[in-house]
């Protein structure tokens, strides 16, 4: 929660759900066929570049009632932005939350939470540091307007939680960005090394040390969970929707569960992707999709992730807001 005088914005939507993207691999999926299956499963994309148009099954979103319904894409290639948060100083900008630990869903001690306010853990020194969680695992980040710049208008930041443990991994949230509509409570989460060996399992994988995992939820312009979505990831730079080499990696999709499907081929209703050992720096993710039924696929979402080694790497993807 952000707390600014009387008023309160969520910085982060991030669910159990969505880290359970964090743990899995990224992957991308071939603009012509859906891809084959690799190994333990999944979707292989072989790589190369756009080979035509192709169709998936039309976009759906969570209904909030265990159903599937009609997606809002009012503001596909359209500006869309949190509403401006305004901040002067002297008064200061406290982001709050919890550090859970992913596998037990308890609270972590010894975690601390990190934020960059441009969105990008790149340019070193992050603008504000956590305390080290107490066994509540709470946390608190205080921020002066004064010396941070951009505290005034969007915010749209990244987060890096850490804990002093070798048996957890790192784990890093991008594009996260407030709602003024939304009050809850940040929730961080830590990740066991054990439980992404699980997942990379499933996939008949073992970690890639030089590799990070990089993973994400898509969600409409009303924030409901996109279904049937595919997913591509290319190396940066890319241009999004241009043809340009994906990279050859194994795409997995959640089925509803706390871990991935590797017989799943596109987004399910949480909206939920994942894929292993991403040795690139840094990958530009694109959502394609059929917006009406026996529509070719079209661009639908593209956001740049930064790829750290050896840690879980997240972006929470809204509609593709530029005009193509």
């Amino acid at each position: 929660m952000i707390t600014h005088a009387d008023r309160s914005l969520t910085v982060a939507r991030a669910t159990g759900a969505t880290l359970a993207a964090a743990l899995a691999m990224a992957g991308a999926a071939g603009c012509g066929a859906r891809g084959t299956d690799a190994g333990g499963g999944g979707t292989t994309d072989a790589g190369g570049t756009d080979s035509g148009t192709f169709i998936t099954e039309a976009l759906q979103c969570d209904d909030g009632a265990g159903g599937l319904g009609p997606c809002d894409f009012s503001c596909l290639y359209t500006a869309f932005d949190p509403a401006p948060l305004a901040i002067t100083a002297p008064d200061t900008l406290e982001l709050t939350g919890i550090v859970n630990d992913f596998f037990d869903n308890v609270p972590v001690m010894g975690a601390t939470v990190e934020v960059w306010l441009d969105n990008s853990v790149e340019l070193g020194t992050p603008d504000g540091v956590s305390g080290i969680t107490a066994a509540d695992g709470a946390f608190t980040i205080s921020l002066d307007p004064a010396a941070v710049p951009g505290l005034t208008g969007n915010v749209r930041v990244a987060y890096r939680t850490t804990i002093n443990d070798p048996d957890y991994v790192d784990t890093y949230e991008f594009n996260e960005f407030a709602s003024a509509a939304d009050e809850t409570m940040l929730e961080r989460f830590t990740v066991p090394q054990l439980t992404v060996q699980i997942i990379l399992g499933l996939f008949n994988l073992t970690l890639d040390p030089a590799g990070g995992q990089i993973a994400g939820a898509f969600e409409d312009c009303g924030r409901a969970n996109v279904a049937n979505g595919i997913v591509r990831v290319f190396s940066d730079p890319h241009v999004c929707g241009s043809a340009g080499e994906q990279l050859s990696i194994i795409i997995g999709y959640f089925d509803g569960n706390e871990y991935p499907d590797p017989n799943q081929t596109d987004l399910n209703s949480d909206g939920l992707w994942l894929g292993a050992n991403v040795t690139a720096p840094r990958v530009v993710i694109e959502v394609w999709g059929s917006l009406t039924a026996g529509a070719p696929a079209q661009l639908v979402g593209c956001g740049p992730i930064d790829v750290e080694p050896g840690t879980i790497d997240i972006i929470d993807m809204a509609p593709y807001a530029m005009a193509l």
